[in-house]
């Protein structure tokens, strides 16, 4: 859980919930500063984690529960997403490179696990490839999930503002419900090389290792 006011000086109240499956579990607080800046004085940001029971049918890793809820002026709004947290491959094993140019310059990242997520990032907002943009790149813009029984790539769509695969807008990846962001499951299938553009600003060359 974060909570901040975002005034100059404020702190950042953080609370890592305890896992579902254990009662005995202490609670923790840290304060922290505010790294990105993002809440204006008298806002407020609630970001909580909940560890889901493990799962026999699940070959991905544990599970994650995650809520953000951001009061904002009279304006309330929710994201709720459950997070699959993949086992690494081997370190050896590449399984896709990504190259692309942002504010910052020149970057090149290597794929090595079934699950990642692009976007501006922030606090509350975990990202694997964090791209130094402007506001219209989302701070979670867009996740690449690999199917490992197929062997295959997709492309989900969580932006503001859209996410395209060589030159064509894919489906969103998500609803809006009574300001709740819900994940809905559309995702697109990636071909072995392909360019994903967020919000036509920032352009990613995606290629497969075979």
């Amino acid at each position: 859980m974060f909570l901040s006011s975002g005034s100059p000086g404020s702190i950042l109240l953080r609370i890592p919930s305890r896992p579902a499956i254990s009662n005995a579990a202490e609670w923790q607080v840290e304060f922290l500063a505010d790294p990105d800046g993002d809440m204006d004085e008298g806002d407020l940001l609630v970001d909580s984690e909940l560890v889901l029971p493990a799962s026999p049918d699940l070959s991905v890793g544990e599970r994650t529960r995650r809520i953000t809820t951001v009061h904002s002026g009279q304006r309330t709004t929710m994201r709720e997403q459950t997070v699959s947290r993949p086992q690494l491959t081997s370190a050896a094993t590449i399984l896709a490179r990504m190259e692309y140019d942002d504010d910052s310059g020149h970057h090149s990242y290597d794929v090595v696990k079934d699950s990642l997520t692009i976007g501006r990032g922030g606090i509350a907002y975990p990202v694997d490839i964090r791209i130094a943009s402007s506001a219209d790149v989302s701070r979670e813009h867009a996740r690449i999930r690999r199917d490992a029984n197929a062997d295959r790539f997709f492309l989900i769509d969580l932006s503001s503002l859209g996410t395209t695969l060589n030159g064509r807008h894919i489906p969103r990846g998500y609803d809006d419900v009574d300001g709740t962001k819900r994940e809905n499951g559309v995702e697109t299938a990636l071909p072995d090389a392909g360019k994903i553009g967020l919000a036509d600003t920032v352009f990613l060359e995606f290629r497969r290792v075979r």
